[in-house]
């Protein structure tokens, strides 16, 4: 009877510490460095649901919601508005990101429209920009040009070549040479030329965060006031020094910002491959 009883405790002590190590599981930066030094890989055990500000003039909120393979089918804001659109993303058979759209109440007009185009690696190469129009008249839209990108061996965009052209409103004007943007990133994975958190940049949670942001840093060029239990941030102070609108979201800086995620227990990870 007493070895039974000695047997049963050890069952039930096993069962608790399993249950425990499974439901406090938490993402270890170390862990999956190397893993996530790869531009597309990303953890996927914590999705971005709300944005939100403490400065109402930067923007009030914006709710996201995923498809079932956890990618962004539309950003919504508290009002939609000039410089507050919709945001709307469009997939290909293969779950790639092939349209990004800002839409506004009327569901034509636009504020931009971003098509891709992939390489046989499936990594965007090319983006046909196209800034203030309406789909039902695409063709008086004013395009703003191609931009195309280069990666390194890990798929991180080390370079940004951006031709403006507008047409065809100004088709006479001249437009100005290629500007050309480069990035680099050291050995721990972060952007070379500013300092870093040890925390997890809220990029990570999609490849195509990564990519609409330029960075595919793994820590957070911004110190946050909170951080949840997997070490994303959810605050950031209210210091307009601090505003880089390019950190996270296109036109959306970090200051003031809280970020709540939907997270489930278990590292989630995609380990690489097409969108």
């Amino acid at each position: 009877m007493k070895n039974n009883t000695v047997y049963t405790v050890i069952v039930y002590t096993l069962l608790i510490v399993g249950l425990l190590s499974v439901s406090c599981h938490k993402i270890n930066t170390d862990d999956f460095r190397h893993k996530l030094q790869n531009g597309n890989a990303d953890l996927r055990q914590c999705v971005i649901r709300e944005i939100g500000s403490d400065s109402p003039e930067v923007f009030s909120r914006r709710v996201f919601v995923y498809n079932e393979r956890k990618d962004p089918v539309s950003a919504t804001p508290a009002g939609i508005a000039t410089g507050s659109p919709q945001w709307l993303f469009f997939y290909d058979k293969k779950g790639r990101l092939i349209q990004f759209i800002g839409i506004y109440n009327d569901t034509t007009s636009f504020e931009f429209w971003h098509k891709y185009f992939y390489d046989n690696q499936d990594r965007i190469i090319g983006d046909s920009v196209y800034d203030i129009g309406n789909s039902s008249h695409f063709d008086e839209s004013v395009q703003l040009g191609l931009i195309t990108f280069t990666y390194d061996h890990l798929n991180r965009i080390i370079e940004k070549s951006i031709s403006i052209r507008f047409t065809p409103i100004n088709n006479s004007f001249s437009p100005p040479p290629p500007i050309n943007l480069f990035y680099s990133y050291n050995a721990a994975g972060n952007a070379s030329e500013v300092a870093f958190d040890n925390k997890l940049n809220p990029s990570l949670t999609n490849k195509i965060w990564r990519f609409l942001n330029n960075d595919y840093s793994i820590n957070n060029s911004l110190s946050a006031t909170a951080y949840n239990e997997h070490g994303f941030p959810l605050h950031f102070s209210n210091s307009f020094e601090s505003i880089r609108p390019e950190t996270f979201l296109p036109g959306q800086g970090y200051a003031g910002a809280s970020i709540q995620y939907d997270c489930k227990d278990g590292a989630d990870m995609d380990h690489g491959g097409p969108y």
